[in-house]
């Protein structure tokens, strides 16, 4: 009994989570033989067990795709919500001197309330993707907040950083032009540009002095466009169309005239024009033909009209 009792093993009892999801004696896979009849009945657990999750995340879900109980409040200032001020540092700078440097106008995408909210939206959009629980009322948002990342993007390629968010910031690439003291990224000559070819600057980039939002689309005629569009006669309203093209808001891109981005943000066939854009801005689209191809291409996807400009 001894020797016998040397080589026993000892099989532990435990909970098994693999019987979790088991509502009937019918389904228990334990103590079955046939490996065949084994696994259909582990598989219908599974798929039980999978159901269970969704259904878990879809409730909690639709609990929170409110989007206006993510909104932090956003101060605004003159025309548009996209325009708020940055206050300076009271009356005298960090080193005790007096800053009589006026306050630097900002775009309220840079404000760190509207940044969290943006932040929040994206890890919550992106927990419901992963999920496979999507909240559809939040679609109009997202596209907008996929633009202002896209447009980011663009911008750290082109080493402008947070300078496209300040209302007074000038292209690094405009040669000639009044200066704006050193509020105006200093640039002498041109800089080697090894960035993406669809963001080389144009000519009239190197020759109109122009906010560097413009040299973030990816599509060299539709930056002339918007040049020619600010700097001639009769100009229109920058202000208005920036803050169409690139602000983000509680309503997103469903009552605006918007883009809407697709892959990567220097790849002109991602940028589809949506028709509010069309009827309010297509004279800008005039001779965008990556543009068009692209908005066609996408429209054809989900089967809709193709459209013409």
């Amino acid at each position: 009994m001894d020797q016998l009792g040397q080589n026993r093993v000892l099989v532990p009892l435990q909970p098994m989570p693999q019987r979790g999801e088991i509502r009937d004696i019918a389904d228990d896979w334990t103590g079955v033989t046939s490996t065949a009849q084994r696994r259909k009945l582990q598989n219908r657990l599974n798929q039980r067990a999978r159901r269970r999750r969704n259904m878990e995340l879809k409730s909690a879900a639709s609990r929170n795709c409110s989007i206006p109980a993510l909104l932090a409040p956003i101060a605004t200032h003159g025309k548009h919500p996209s325009l708020q001020v940055r206050q300076s540092l009271g009356s005298h700078g960090q080193h005790g001197y007096q800053d009589d440097r006026p306050p630097r106008l900002v775009c309220g995408l840079q404000g760190q309330d509207k940044q969290a909210m943006i932040r929040r939206f994206a890890q919550q959009a992106y927990s419901e993707y992963m999920a496979g629980a999507h909240c559809l009322g939040n679609l109009p948002m997202l596209m907008g907040v996929n633009i202002f990342y896209a447009l980011s993007r663009n911008a750290t390629a082109l080493g402008v950083s947070e300078e496209w968010l300040l209302c007074d910031g000038e292209s690094p690439y405009c040669l000639q032009g009044p200066g704006l003291g050193e509020h105006t990224l200093q640039t002498s000559r041109l800089p080697l540009f090894d960035g993406p070819q669809s963001l080389r600057p144009t000519k009239m980039q190197l020759s109109i002095a122009h906010h560097p939002w413009i040299d973030l689309f990816p599509v060299p005629r539709l930056r002339d466009n918007l040049l020619a569009a600010i700097s001639n006669d009769d100009p229109i309203d920058e202000d208005e169309l920036c803050y169409d093209m690139v602000e983000v808001t509680d309503g997103g891109v469903k009552d605006k005239a918007a883009l809407i981005i697709w892959g990567e943000p220097w790849d002109p066939r991602g940028w589809e024009v949506s028709e509010l854009f069309l009827k309010k801005w297509g004279a800008l689209l005039e001779g965008c033909w990556e543009m068009l191809e692209a908005t066609n291409y996408w429209r054809e996807k989900r089967g809709e009209k193709r459209l013409v400009f």
